[in-house]
């Protein structure tokens, strides 16, 4: 069967590659540019985005999604929590309207709340319930309904290890994807190997053969 169009979801994982910048190779490594060779790609990812917007973005896909596409969604810890963007500063992602921004995101975006200064300690609760046992169930429930409910192939993966209970079946997470990659590398990795030369400090986003790795597996998948 032939993919129409592929619909990929998630957070900075799925928004943006690692830069030729603080890669060996000095060329940038990004697995969905990497797909658009291949696949019409609609990207709705942005840093630091949270999973209740992941969720709400795949529930207005629904009504237009066929059995010709796939959705791949890349889910971020459950315990991220979100703030309304003031209504000058939606964002716009393809056909769709953004109102939320993930809360370590927010610092260049207009928010419409209150005042700025020691916001993140005053919500900061939220990461407690959206973690809680009541509230991962009740997402992980939502995620098997929605794949379900997709006309279409859903690929479902995490950069966040589960634990035994709480991953939403069919989810391949960072335990299941080392194993099906036979690598993990990030960009802290790489400030270390290369002793400072390339990659960044303390950042856990995926080096450029990870990057290159990742978009075999999806592809395959895909392709399946």
């Amino acid at each position: 069967m032939n993919i129409n169009r592929i619909f990929i979801l998630g957070d900075s994982f799925s928004a943006n590659g690692s830069s030729f910048l603080i890669n060996e190779s000095e060329k940038h490594a990004f697995w969905v540019d990497m797909l658009t060779d291949t696949f019409n790609i609609k990207k709705y990812a942005e840093e630091s985005r949270d999973i209740q917007t992941i969720l709400d973005i795949w529930i207005k896909l629904l009504p237009q999604i066929t059995e010709n596409d796939c959705i791949v969604v890349g889910f971020p810890f459950f315990s991220r929590w979100r703030l309304p963007r003031h209504k000058d500063d939606y964002k716009q992602e393809n056909e769709l309207i953004i109102r939320h921004i993930g809360q370590n995101a927010y610092s260049e975006c207009k928010i419409e709340t209150v005042e700025r200064n020691g916001i993140n300690e005053r919500l900061s609760e939220n990461e407690i319930i959206n973690s809680s046992i009541a509230s991962t169930l009740n997402t992980k429930e939502i995620i098997e309904s929605l794949t379900q409910l997709s006309k279409c192939k859903v690929i479902l993966w995490s950069w966040v290890r589960f634990k035994e209970g709480f991953k939403p079946n069919g989810l391949y997470d960072k335990t299941d994807l080392e194993n099906e990659l036979g690598y993990w590398g990030t960009q802290d990795d790489i400030y270390y190997k290369t002793k400072k030369k390339y990659g960044r400090i303390g950042d856990l986003h995926w080096d450029e053969t990870t990057q290159k790795l990742f978009f075999e597996f999806i592809k395959n998948k895909i392709e399946q």
